[in-house]
């Protein structure tokens, strides 16, 4: 029960006169993102396109769902990458 956190808070606290406790953590979420296009055209039958999206999304989440105590946050990275070719040919007849 007198164990501490890296922040020296206990990690489970005394609860206030009641018997209840009431706190707050921080949680953070930050986002990068990137986009990027490229349209070519190879010949007069032939276009070629290209897409590119980039993230990355680093959060720490001060009530996980494992904890829901404070003084446990966790440190969840999302990074994506999505990368779409599109080669475009038209055939008809002449």
């Amino acid at each position: 029960m007198n164990a501490r956190s890296a922040t020296g808070a206990f990690l489970i606290p005394t609860p206030q006169a009641n018997g209840s406790y009431s706190g707050s953590s921080i949680s953070r979420f930050r986002e990068d993102q990137f986009n990027a296009n490229l349209d070519y055209k190879v010949s007069e039958k032939n276009w070629l396109a290209i897409k590119f999206f980039f993230s990355n999304a680093p959060q720490t989440l001060a009530l996980s769902g494992a904890a829901n105590v404070p003084g446990l946050p966790v440190d969840q990275v999302n990074n994506d990458r999505l990368l779409s070719i599109q080669d475009i040919h038209i055939s008809a007849r002449t």
